[in-house]
């Protein structure tokens, strides 16, 4: 049921990143689910699961694959590092994590696309759009935590 459930949030994720553009920039929601994974499940589950999610995503943008997929697996990748040890995790950390982790994939797609040869923005106009995605995607710092915290 639970993977049901996390099929059908992922589907309505690329739906509204389609579909919605608050602030006049398209969101980008499904870094959100890499940096669950990887804060969930730990580096090997946040990798494979960014992995997936942008290789779907560059599936359907009939672009090249594998930025997306390189972004989105470094982001889940990342998130992983924050589950303890050295971070006491807070909902500051969680918001900070988010925006920063958001903000990295942007930079990595935006990168893989300039050197792989595809029209891009010019890198002042990327660099906004980024940093508004991030600022969108700040509410999920609060919402999602390492799997210990939840009690």
């Amino acid at each position: 049921m639970k993977k049901t459930w996390i099929a059908i949030l992922l589907l309505a994720a690329f739906v509204a990143e389609s579909r919605f553009s608050p602030l006049g920039v398209g969101m980008n929601l499904t870094v959100l689910f890499a940096y669950w994974a990887g804060l969930r499940y730990g580096p090997i589950h946040g990798t494979l699961a960014g992995a997936a999610i942008g290789a779907a995503a560059d599936s359907v943008s009939g672009g090249i694959l594998g930025p997306l997929m390189l972004s989105k697996a470094t982001a889940g990748f990342f998130a992983s590092y924050l589950r303890g040890g050295f971070f006491i995790w807070s909902p500051f950390l969680g918001v900070i994590a988010v925006m920063v982790l958001t903000a990295l994939d942007g930079f990595i797609a935006y990168s893989c696309y300039s050197i792989f040869g595809q029209q891009t923005a010019v890198l002042g106009a990327a660099s906004k759009t980024i940093f508004l995605q991030a600022a969108l995607n700040f509410w999920a710092g609060l919402l999602l935590r390492p799997e210990d915290e939840d009690h």
